[in-house]
């Protein structure tokens, strides 16, 4: 569900006041040694979480999962499931330990995503099956040297990540994640998200978990051919080609825009012919029914 967020006020004298009288928050200024004088930014810390107040704005950042985690007495961990009733009693701590209201910050950051067990290695799944997001190329790929996989595709406003969350925690169970991080106030007003309250609201989370959906069905996941299975070899050259970000690439530069989606077309077309997209299946059904577990608790 909502992880990261990054949430912020113009009223920049209020947060600062109420970090300064609040003595369980451990809080750093900067200091000019010539002058003596204290100076912007301070940052202020309480678990996980992260207050920053400038010379202009203030504001809270980090991941409510691990906030909430961590404020329970648990490993500061985002690989567990974190429910509906985790996420409001998260912003309530928030709300206590900073002394703020929800409906008074705005909303700048935030991140939406899903940790999914998977019946086979969830690196492989990254490394092998998962190729391109809309027929494109992942725009960072790392394996961590060999601590981690994942796949990244940048917009301007946000970004896709898939990763082996298993792998990054040394778990032995096939664990996915899923995820999408909104960068810019302005989409995320136009899902309805203006400020934290919003992010309490079922309505606005079952619209993230759409806008989650539509960007992973642009996810191209593609099963191995099976050396039992027959392919017209002109459905087998064009399943091969397929399978290449930079045929995709030159047909774009090169073909009509009809031509280029009427390809893209006959592709995925012989993907479900050939029953070769069983991988992306599983995990779409998956994610439905992680959110419904999560959501309804």
């Amino acid at each position: 569900m909502i992880d990261f967020i990054k949430i912020f006020t113009k009223d920049k004298d209020s947060l600062e006041q109420n970090i300064k009288q609040n003595k369980n928050l451990a809080t750093t200024y900067v200091l000019d040694y010539r002058t003596g004088q204290i100076c912007y930014p301070c940052r202020s810390y309480q678990n996980t979480m992260e207050a920053r107040i400038t010379n202009k704005i203030g504001y809270i950042k980090n991941s409510l999962h691990k906030y909430h985690n961590d404020k329970k007495g648990l490993n500061p961990q985002n690989y567990s499931d974190f429910t509906y009733c985790n996420l409001c009693e998260s912003i309530s701590m928030l709300e206590t330990d900073f002394r703020i209201s929800s409906p008074d910050f705005g909303m700048t950051n935030l991140e939406f995503g899903l940790n999914i067990t998977v019946s086979q290695s969830a690196k492989d799944i990254i490394d092998k099956h998962l190729l391109m997001y809309n027929f494109e190329e992942f725009n960072q790929y790392d394996t961590f040297q060999g601590k981690g996989s994942y796949k990244q595709y940048n917009s301007s406003d946000y970004y896709i990540k898939c990763y082996d969350k298993g792998l990054q925690y040394n778990f032995s169970k096939h664990l996915l994640r899923f995820e999408i991080k909104i960068l810019k106030s302005r989409m995320l007003n136009k899902l309805g998200i203006y400020n934290l309250a919003d992010c309490k609201n079922k309505q606005t989370l079952k619209v993230l978990f759409s806008l989650l959906m539509e960007k992973f069905e642009n996810m191209l996941i593609v099963d191995d051919i099976p050396e039992t299975l027959k392919l017209d070899p002109k459905d087998q050259y064009i399943i091969n080609m397929g399978k290449s970000s930079i045929h995709w690439k030159e047909l774009k530069q090169k073909k009509s825009k009809t031509h280029y989606y009427e390809k893209r077309l006959e592709f995925i077309g012989l993907l479900e012919k050939y029953n070769l997209l069983n991988i992306k299946y599983e995990m779409k059904s998956t994610l439905i029914k992680k959110f419904e577990l999560l959501i309804s608790n």
